[in-house]
């Protein structure tokens, strides 16, 4: 416990450069709906070679249009690659 207040205090700043995103902020930058769909895609093998889904697959297990799933991978993709490169 410290009984007095330091007046000064020193800081060594370890490394200079940009910050790159962890893993619970880039999750973060998703909505519910897309953590949603990205996990059952990931889960259904839909980024592996080859594919062991469809976004019709998807689209049917959580009951919504193709088109859907397909907007909410392309949002998905741009928001996590976006956050990883800058």
């Amino acid at each position: 416990v410290i009984s007095e207040n330091p007046s000064e205090i020193e800081l060594t700043l370890l490394r200079k450069g940009e910050r790159k995103p962890g893993e619970n902020e880039i999750i973060s930058l998703l909505t519910e709906r897309q953590v949603e769909v990205l996990t059952l895609a990931v889960e259904e093998g839909y980024y592996e070679t080859p594919r062991g889904t469809t976004h019709e697959k998807i689209a049917t297990q959580i009951g919504v249009a193709t088109t859907t799933v397909s907007e909410h991978l392309r949002k998905v993709e741009q928001r996590v690659f976006s956050a990883l490169i800058r």
